[in-house]
């Protein structure tokens, strides 16, 4: 099978789906995207950063990971990452998330752009928040920041390592 990815709309970085062939739909990433897609019962994972905040809460350099819905690449939630403090010594610049999230059953694993193994809820916090990892509000901030709070299309983080 062959496909063809489209053409961008006139001034625009959307892509004219009419132009497409063989493609269900478009999710726009951020700048840098070096993961491999995981894709897992009806679910898209990946990893980028953040040039292209789909929540306006969320602003400037972070690693990110989106779950989409396979038909229709409807946003379920995000994790959202804050950047290390030491700058691009420890994690480098608009860089992101690296790691291809693996999933078994109802979580999701990854490596964070801050050196964390995390666990995550595949249904985010449309579900609640299921811990023993309560405080995404003040992990989505960063140290020293305000938690902030915490929204359905979040991620719900299980356990951090």
């Amino acid at each position: 099978m062959s496909f063809t990815p489209g053409e961008y709309k006139d001034k625009s970085e959307e892509i004219d789906l009419s132009t497409t062939k063989n493609v269900r739909w478009v999710a726009k990433l951020g700048s840098q995207a070096y993961g491999n897609v995981t894709i897992a019962n009806g679910r898209v994972y990946v990893g980028t950063n953040n040039e292209t905040p789909r929540d306006p809460r969320h602003q400037g350099d972070r690693g990110v990971v989106f779950c989409l819905d396979e038909k229709t690449g409807h946003l379920y939630w995000q994790l959202v990452v804050p950047k290390l403090g030491a700058g691009k010594v420890s994690d480098w610049e608009f860089l992101g998330i690296c790691s291809s999230p693996a999933i078994e059953g109802d979580r999701v694993y990854l490596v964070s752009n801050r050196c964390e193994i995390l666990c995550l809820d595949v249904h985010g916090m449309s579900n609640g928040n299921d811990g023993p990892f309560k405080d995404e509000g003040a992990f989505m901030a960063g140290p020293g920041n305000p938690a902030m709070d915490v929204a359905e299309l979040d991620a719900d983080i299980i356990w951090i390592f």
